[in-house]
């Protein structure tokens, strides 16, 4: 698996496929939380029995469909909205490059990469239906609330972006005073939030205490605190490279937004404010909760990035159309950011721009032998890389074992690491030599930045005082 969730959810769906039932949240084999919100998993299974896939397989065809998805939605809104297919395409393939997008539909496949689309999909029906044709037909309002029931029990932070969305909608209603609108759109907020209630609190029990618990970070400003020691050894400058692409994306979808905001509002057309209003929200929030929520930031810039995309098109198109030259800088902007996307730390496993800030979360085969050795062979706790630590999605993923906990040392330091007798201790050297890792449990912890050329000198102090007991060109293992 690639990522850091899709083990956790493959487990999960391997349970539900195994047993023949959806497990209570004390019986889950992990990811509890999700016992209550299964959505994506039962499509995973569905997909797996039906066609025959492996989760990992299954989990990528669903993330190409949902690629797919956005792609086709938000071509489909421009068009319709602003009814030029120059800029509903070059909208559509600025998704196929963003960072975040391709992370979450080709990488870490998760509920939220369905929920996205999902949400998407309701923002199209809303402007098409709503501010295009004037109102909403009850078969429209049945399926809106059809996307929202199935969203509620598929992913948290997509439904809230879902209510984000609606309550957005009756404030535009009420700034167009509109009544009408405003009654359709009261209605389908309060059964949202009425859904949201039903199953966060009733049912789940654990996304509602959460959330106010993440309103209190929002508001206190705790996230950064949180992870500032994850990466306070990091330069800035290798963060800024790493996602350059990223930032220019969002800033040139700021500039647009802030170019063209009074003229949208001088316009006569309800649905091209409302696709600016909505869009720009999400647009403008996802880089300031990177200050202030930094734990699930990074669902609002994929949100961001396929909103945005309409911002980033437009301004290319713009600056075509001034000059021949300016043609020529809007290729090569359009080249230049294409690039740094693909090569981004979040979207590129293999061949980052900086390796140095990338984690690899994708193993080697030499690191997948270990794995199982280590699985089959020990009954040691183990102390390892934290993206080295899915040992018990190992046992029911490719080996077909039954779910077992891997007890974990939490060692997190190399001196802690040779203090240590009570541990088998797993080190990955190629990782430790060229990539940002980081040692224990708990993904807060301090990161370190690549050993580099004192790989050797500290992989040597280490079996100094060790004795080896598996090894391979690229995994060492010792007590």
């Amino acid at each position: 698996m690639l990522g850091r969730d899709p083990w956790g959810h493959m487990v999960l769906t391997t349970q539900i496929l195994k047993t023949g039932h959806v497990p209570l949240p004390k019986d889950a084999w992990t990811y509890s939380v999700y016992a209550r919100m299964l959505g994506f998993h039962i499509l995973n299974a569905f997909v797996i029995t039906g066609v025959g896939m492996e989760y990992k397989w299954a989990s990528v065809l669903i993330g190409l469909i949902m690629l797919l998805s956005e792609i086709l939605v938000m071509y489909w809104l421009v068009k319709s909205v602003f009814r030029n297919q120059k800029l509903a395409l070059m909208s559509a393939m600025f998704i196929c490059i963003s960072d975040n997008a391709l992370d979450m539909t080709g990488k870490s496949i998760i509920p939220n990469s369905v929920g996205v689309v999902a949400v998407l999909f309701v923002f199209y029906l809303l402007i098409k239906t709503l501010l295009l044709e004037g109102y909403l037909k009850p078969k429209i309002i049945l399926l809106l609330l059809i996307f929202s029931s199935s969203l509620v029990i598929t992913h948290s932070v997509s439904y809230g972006f879902l209510l984000i969305r609606l309550m957005i909608f009756v404030l535009l209603s009420i700034l167009l005073r509109d009544s009408s609108r405003l009654k359709q759109m009261g209605f389908l907020f309060v059964v949202a939030l009425v859904l949201a209630f039903f199953e966060w609190g009733l049912i789940n029990g654990y996304y509602l205490s959460q959330f106010i618990l993440l309103m209190k970070f929002l508001f206190l400003g705790t996230g950064v605190h949180v992870y500032e020691q994850n990466v306070s050894s990091i330069p800035l400058n290798l963060v800024i490279i790493a996602r350059i692409g990223t930032i220019l994306y969002f800033a040139i979808a700021g500039i647009t937004i802030l170019w063209e905001l009074r003229s949208v509002f001088k316009d006569k057309s309800k649905a091209k404010l409302g696709m600016f209003i909505n869009s720009a929200f999400f647009v403008g929030i996802a880089p300031v909760l990177t200050f202030f929520w930094a734990g699930i930031a990074h669902r609002f810039w994929y949100y961001g990035e396929i909103l945005g995309s309409f911002f980033v098109s437009y301004f290319a198109l713009k600056l075509s159309n001034w000059s021949k030259l300016a043609k020529l800088f809007s290729a090569l902007f359009v080249v230049i950011i294409s690039f740094l996307m693909f090569v981004a730390s979040v979207s590129n496993d293999d061949n980052p721009l900086v390796p140095q800030y990338t984690l690899r979360t994708g193993w080697y085969d030499s690191e997948i032998t270990a794995a199982k050795f280590v699985i089959t062979k020990s009954q040691l706790p183990i102390a390892t890389d934290i993206d080295f630590q899915h040992f018990s999605s190992v046992r029911v993923g490719m080996l077909d074992k039954s779910f077992k906990a891997s007890p974990i040392c939490n060692l997190k330091t190399f001196d802690s690491i040779i203090e240590n007798n009570n541990c088998l201790v797993l080190l990955r050297v190629d990782l430790l030599k060229e990539r940002y890792f980081v040692l224990g449990k708990g993904y807060s912890q301090r990161a370190y930045l690549p050993l580099g050329a004192k790989t050797k000198e500290v992989i040597g102090k280490i079996l100094a005082s060790k004795d080896i007991v598996y090894t391979t060109k690229n995994v060492i293992a010792v007590v």
